[in-house]
């Protein structure tokens, strides 16, 4: 029998391959739908050491949570100075403080919700991660063709 701690071992490579390879994936649709970076690799990196120490679980929720967390600052930056590129790492690291603080409370609310599904889970993500891909591409081809139109109109007037 091997030790006990190879689950552990175990436990924490697949939170790490999980939490890096979850946003690396992102990173490579969101790059071919904008043609331009979306995510930086330090993203990457630190999803994968949140997987890693906390589990797959608390990752993917942890990513889930980001935006929420970006959506007040990044809307008051874009209002003020008209950037909507924003650096994701803080986001992620404080929508992870947030799950170190309420699992508990969090966890009882979605392992019903979201985690019944079992193996049937990763299809999913998959899935959704193609329809995010067409989202952002549908996206970025509206605003170039509304950019387009818009500086054509300023240009003949």
């Amino acid at each position: 029998l091997p030790p006990l701690n190879w689950d552990s071992l175990f436990g924490a490579l697949f939170g790490l391959a999980f939490g890096g390879g979850m946003v690396w994936a992102i990173r490579i649709v969101a790059r071919f739908a904008l043609n331009r970076e979306a995510m930086g690799f330090g993203d990457v990196t630190l999803m994968a050491m949140i997987g890693a120490f906390l589990g797959w679980q608390v990752a993917l929720l942890t990513f889930g949570f980001s935006p929420f967390a970006a959506l007040i600052v990044a809307l008051i930056c874009f209002l003020i100075t008209k950037d909507n590129e924003i650096a994701f790492g803080p986001y992620l690291c404080i929508a992870c403080l947030f799950l170190i603080i309420f699992w508990q409370p969090v966890w009882e609310h979605v392992r019903f919700q979201f985690f019944p599904f079992g193996p049937l889970l990763f299809p999913v993500l998959l899935v959704l991660l193609v329809l995010f891909g067409g989202m952002l591409y549908g996206i970025q081809r509206w605003k170039d063709r509304y950019l387009d139109e818009e500086l054509d109109h300023e240009a003949v007037d």
